[in-house]
Formats: C-alpha cells, structure tokens, sequence
C-alpha cells in the first residue's frame, strides 16, 4: 500500500506535466547598455539618489494604445530603473576626482516615465543641478524619445540615457560660465 502511494506520488507530476500543454515562459532582463564616460573638463559630478515615481519600476511598460499599457511579466529590468539611471550618470561623468576639480555640481532627479510601444522608446526625467555653494541652481524635465532598432536595440532606452547624459552635460556647462 505505501509503495502504491509512493509510487502515484512520483508518477502523477511526471504525467500531468508531460500532458499539460501550458507554455514555459522564461524571464528575460533588460539594462540601459553598455556606459560611456564623459568628458567634462575639471568638473566634479556627485550624482544623488534619484526618485521614481509612476509604474515604471521593475518591469517593462508598452503602451498598446494611447490610454492602454501592458505591464510584460516576463520581460523585467535587472534592477530598479531609478538605479541603474543613478549608476549610469555616476559612471558618465567619473572622469574627474573632488580634490582635482575646478567645480563641483550636485544632480538629483526623478524618473518619471519610462515606457516604449511598438516604434519608439520614451523616457521623461526631471532633475536638479546645484553647484557646490548652493548659489546657482537648474532644473528641467526632459522628454526624450528615440526609434527602436530592432537589429541593434530591441529597447531603444540605450540611446535615451546617451541623450540625458548630453542634457545634464550641456546645463552643467551653462552653469559653470
């Protein structure tokens, strides 16, 4: 009786798994690409934490229509988009230490939106840059939008951080004139 039972235990999974015609859906990770850094003369860059605010936390956002989005259970980024955005802008603008720079700047920002559809990628970021004494002080919400490649970016947000990174780079250059 106990190897009947033993044996129905062990058997029955085997069974019903082969039989189930429930498709295997395996999670596939995303980041923002491979970092570039850059050059912006004797400027210290010390980045903050940044904020997220919306759905785009973990998992991918497409936007099927313009009131619908569809949240990709098996598509996910690899960590929060808040910080792998921190981590970019850290490593992008690494190029010079505090005690060798001529300025120095402070960048916080939020995440606002982080989506794509079936033709473009989009991100909107709001940050904030202050210098050292707390004198000066800059804030813009961007919206950047960049065409999916399929062939070369399934996400097209690679290009979107390159973007930002540019944005931060030229207001940063305004308000060390």
């Amino acid at each position: 009786m106990i190897k009947k039972i033993f044996l129905s235990l062990i058997v029955c999974p085997i069974i019903t798994g082969c039989l189930s015609e429930q498709k295997f859906n395996q999670v596939t990770y995303y980041d923002l690409g491979e970092i570039e850094k850059v050059n912006i003369g004797k400027i210290f860059i010390e980045v903050g934490p940044l904020r997220a605010s919306g759905i785009s936390n973990k998992k991918m956002i497409y936007r099927k229509a313009k009131n619908e989005l569809l949240i990709a259970d098996y598509q996910q980024w690899v960590i929060f988009p808040k910080d792998m955005i921190r981590k970019y802008l850290q490593i992008s603008f690494s190029g010079v230490s505090s005690q060798e720079a001529s300025s120095k700047f402070y960048i916080t920002g939020e995440l606002l939106s982080l989506e794509s559809d079936s033709t473009h990628a989009t991100m909107a970021f709001n940050y904030t840059i202050k210098n050292e004494n707390m004198t000066k002080s800059l804030s813009k919400i961007v919206n950047l939008k960049t065409k999916i490649d399929k062939n070369k970016n399934y996400l097209g947000q690679t290009q979107n951080m390159k973007d930002l990174v540019d944005e931060i780079k030229k207001s940063i250059k305004s308000m060390n004139e």
